[in-house]
């Protein structure tokens, strides 16, 4: 994805995506090919298989990215990521939610030690 700026790391992360998951199902199609109801059922596939809703979100946000920018570079006229269901992501419990720590931006998840430095 030549047009977004990215970390290293996500970058090799969207690059396995794409490799792992967006390629063998999508690879032999052209871009203007794909619909709605192909990635739809990409979805329900990914479900199938087991993968987490998270997952699942982080593969579609890819294609979503590439999408974009082929619509913005007038290759394709709609956009196939647009109007699909994705399955829901749980929310943390309370228990859970209580148990991690708070950080404020701009501030350690750690406290400082007590006493001077010396």
């Amino acid at each position: 994805m030549p047009n977004h700026v990215a970390e290293a790391t996500t970058e090799q992360n969207n690059t396995y995506r794409v490799h792992k998951h967006l390629i063998p199902e999508f690879g032999k199609m052209r871009m203007n090919e794909i619909l709605p109801g192909h990635v739809q059922e990409f979805v329900r596939n990914c479900q199938k298989k087991g993968l987490a809703p998270s997952t699942i979100h982080r593969i579609i946000t890819v294609l979503s990215a590439i999408f974009s920018t082929a619509l913005v570079n007038q290759i394709v006229f709609i956009h196939p990521c647009k109007g699909v269901v994705l399955p829901r992501m749980r929310k943390l419990s309370n228990q859970l939610r209580r148990s991690m720590p708070r950080v404020l931006p701009g501030r350690s998840c750690c406290p400082r030690p007590r006493g001077g430095a010396g």
